[in-house]
Formats: C-alpha cells, structure tokens, sequence
C-alpha cells in the first residue's frame, strides 16, 4: 500500500528525523548518556516506519547525527584554519550532508524491503545487522569516517566485555538490537513479550561473557606524557619554536620515567633541522625513551616526500610514519575539486605523504609499541594489522583543533576502545588534553584534562597474548551480520523461489 502525507507532514517527518539523530550524540563522549542513544534510534525507526522508509528521512538523521555530532569541524576550519566564515560554513555543510548519505543508504534499504518482509524480521534481524554494516562501510570506504559509530557508546558499559572478542562492532550490535527491540514494543505492544525475551538474551549474553584475560610481558613500566598546551594558532609560529622545545626539556626533565612520550608535532619542525638540539638532549638521559611527534622527509631524486611522523629520540633509527592521513588536513583529495577553496584556509603541513603500512613497531624502553597517531586511532582494523609483538601501544594527538568541543573527549573513547580491543595498555599524549594513561582493559588511570599543561605519570604494565579479535579481525562480525541480514530476507527468497 502506497503511503502518502502532506507536505507540512513530511516536513515534520523529516525535522523528527534530525532531532532523533541529534539525540543520539548525547551517548557519546562527554555525556554518556547511552540509554539515549538507544531510545532515539528506537523512535527513528519507529517514525520511519510509520511514515515510509526513504532516503531523504534517513538523510534528515544523518543530518542531525552528523551536525550535532561533528559541530566542532566547524570551529577547526574557521577559528585554526584561518577560512573565512562562509567558506568554513560550506566546508562543515558540505561533510556532514556527505555523511549523511550513511544513513540515507540504511532508510533506502529499508523501504525496498519494507513490504517484502514481515515486521518481526525487519525489526529483530534486518535493522540492527544493517545499520552495524552500515556503519562499518562508512568506516571503511576511501579515506573512511568511523567516528560516531554506536558501539562507542558502550565504553563504560557491561557490553565493554565484548569488544576484546569482535570489536567496537559487536558492541554496536548490542546497541542496535537493543534499539530494536524497544522499536517493536512500541509497534506493536502484543509482541512487546517478544521484545523483553530479546533484551533478556542480549543482555544476558553480556552478563555472562568472561573478561578477556591478557598476560603481563614483563615488569611494570615508569611512564609519562607531556601535554604543553600550546594554542593552535601559535604552534606553528616560528617565534614559538624555541619557547615548545624549552618547556618540553624542562617538563621531562622533572620526570622520572623509563618512558616519557611528548604530542603529535610537539617539534613542529622537520628532525633533519633539529636533530641536533633534540637528540643531543635525549642522549642525557640514558635511562629514559623519550618518543617525540616530528615531522621527517625522505628524498628520491626530485621526488620530495613529508611525513608525519613519531620518532624515538633516544633510537632515532626507530620511528614511526602516519599512514592514515586526515583528508583535508594533511592531505588533499580530489584537488581538482578542492583547489579554489584552498587559498582560503590555511592549514599547516597539509600536503603530507602516507607513511608504509607495514610498518613494524617502535622500539622504546625494551619493549615494543604500535603508534597511533590523532585520527588513526578510529581505525581499529588498521591497529589490529600493525600490532605484531607490541606489548603497549602509544597514541599522540594534537586536539587544539577541536578546542573546548567534545572532539577531544569523544576521541579519548576512541583510543580508549583501541586498548580494550587488543587487551593492550596505552600511553596517550595529547598538547592540549586530553593525555592519559590507559590499562589493557580501556580504563583511565590517570589523564590530564584539557587546556592545562603539565604531564601525567604513572605505572604501565605492558601485555601480551592475542585477544580473539587481534586474531581475526572484524571478519567474525561481518560473517554474523550477513548471516542476520540473510536470514531476515529468507522467507521473501523462499516465496520468490516457489
């Protein structure tokens, strides 16, 4: 049956859609307020369903989700990034419209099989598996944008327990599942039964899933991480070089650590033109790594190439080079496209080069660590590839862009998850906060908040043995949705096929 609404009906149809999507950002970082996620994406299914599926009310969420979620791109752009506020408006207008796509491809799917299956399926199988695949897909394609994906949410939660066996994914299916069981209580209350046996399995299902026991490699490690609190607007100023370096010596200096880990660009400057200065001072401290963000460059032939880059300054051989750059920010895709605009934003060191991705580990403090830097800590996949026989993991960042947004705790959950996932302890360095130090379970041991400079020390213990995830990966996950989404479809295939 066809379903048709005024047009003053589908407008509110459309501004519902967005406010459900807003809603959900209130169970990410900083708010927490998880439950709030689940009821939205509830009631946006539900609406959907009452209203008619479609691309244009799924783009109305990703529209809200996406505005209220990643509002401070806004900021970066216009207040780091020196655009003029129109040009800022359309950059900020332009991704989140690109993202909102996500969902508008969920809500077209949807309304192609709206009418072929029944509801139970639709509701129980098919919204939850999809959404989750979705939401992997927006992650993975080209440059990807895994942020705001559900299962972030669940840091702190009970359902965190599932992350060291399928990853963030798992936990956004128990949010998904639980988002649709509610759904289908509020669809139709005579299954609302049907809807409490559900919930009882998810979370039953979570309530006796054993934590994942990891063993220690080794004894405890000293460590620290400098956070110098240098605004974005002056961090790259050559005047504030020399100031950077000084107060980066001073701090460590203060120190005692066998493992000290200064932020991302923390020597905004190229190793070959400070090596001296830097690994002159690492050089005083013979019991001490002392692992630095820099830039580095390598020359073949005419060919130039700059990196962004981690460097052990006490065993400079040891570095590490960014694969996963941030478009826009260090790198510019579709430049056809791009290069009108690029004349009025002017971002620093943006036309890097991707670093090898098989790099090995660092080597610091005898031991072994996979790096991760800024917006690479998203990608779980990625990290899974690269852990080798790295016992801790280091993550630096420079948050500044983000200002006083919820950026910076939004992406402390991130690299939160990355140590939960591989049952791997993390030592995070940020230059305006937030720097913390992370146990192999995701859990905070010390951090030190934003716009405060200083550092924040403390006892790491590094890990090792595979969690069932470092192992194989997201493929389990993805295996499982499929076979969700199929067993959704299959009494439309078996009517098709009689």
């Amino acid at each position: 049956m066809k379903i048709t609404h005024s047009r003053s009906g589908r407008l509110l149809s459309y501004l519902a859609s967005a406010a459900c999507g807003a809603a959900m950002v209130l169970g990410f970082a900083p708010w927490g307020w998880w439950p709030v996620t689940v009821l939205a994406l509830a009631l946006w299914w539900v609406l959907a369903e009452h209203r008619g599926w479609g691309f244009v009310i799924g783009w109305f969420f990703g529209v809200g989700l996406f505005g209220a979620g990643t509002y401070w791109l806004y900021y970066s752009f216009l207040l780091f990034g020196d655009a003029l506020a129109p040009v800022a408006a359309l950059m900020s207008a332009g991704f989140t419209g690109f993202m909102a796509l996500f969902p508008a491809l969920f809500a077209a799917l949807c309304r192609g099989l709206q009418s072929r299956l029944p509801l139970l399926a639709r509701c129980l199988l098919l919204w939850p598996a999809a959404w989750v695949l979705i939401e992997w897909l927006r992650g993975s394609l080209g440059a990807g944008f895994p942020w705001l994906s559900v299962g972030y949410t669940q840091i702190d939660t009970p359902s965190a327990v599932l992350a060291p066996y399928a990853g963030v994914h798992a936990l956004g299916l128990v949010v998904s599942m639980s988002a649709a069981a509610l759904a289908l209580a509020l669809l139709r209350r005579r299954l609302a039964w049907v809807s409490g046996a559900l919930l009882l399995v998810i979370w039953g299902g979570v309530f006796s899933t054993p934590t994942w026991e990891a063993q220690p490699a080794g004894e405890p490690m000293r460590v620290a991480a400098v956070q110098p609190n240098i605004a974005q607007h002056m961090k790259f100023l050559e005047s504030q070089l020399e100031p950077s370096l000084r107060y980066l010596e001073a701090e460590t200096r203060a120190l005692e650590a066998d493992l000290v880990l200064w932020p991302e660009s923390a020597v905004p400057d190229f190793l070959a033109l400070q090596q001296e200065r830097v690994l002159g001072f690492a050089e005083q401290f013979p019991n001490t790594d002392i692992v630095s963000g820099i830039f580095t460059h390598q020359t073949e032939g005419a060919d130039h190439r700059y990196f962004n880059s981690l460097v052990n300054l006490s065993r400079p051989w040891s570095q590490y080079r960014k694969v996963h750059l941030v478009p826009f920010g260090e790198y510019f895709p579709l430049r056809w496209l791009i290069e009108p605009l690029r004349r009025f934003i002017l971002i620093p060191m943006s036309d890097l080069s991707h670093g090898d991705p098989d790099q090995a580990p660092l080597e610091l403090a005898g031991h072994r660590a996979a790096a991760m830097i800024c917006f690479e800590a998203a990608f779980g996949e990625q990290i899974r590839q690269r852990l080798g026989d790295a016992t801790l993991l280091i993550n630096v960042s420079n948050d500044a862009w983000f200002g006083r947004s919820s950026a910076p705790e939004q992406h402390l959950d991130i690299s939160r998850m990355r140590a939960l996932e591989l049952a791997r302890p993390m030592l995070r360095a940020t230059n305006t906060g937030i720097s913390a130090i992370v146990d192999h379970q995701g859990r905070v041991q010390a951090r030190l908040e934003v716009d405060r400079e200083g550092s924040v020390q403390g006892i790491l213990q590094p890990m090792t043995g595979l969690t069932p995830y470092a192992r194989l990966g997201v493929r389990p996950m993805l295996t499982l949705l499929l076979l969700l989404c199929g067993a959704a479809c299959m009494p439309h295939l078996l009517r098709r096929g009689r």
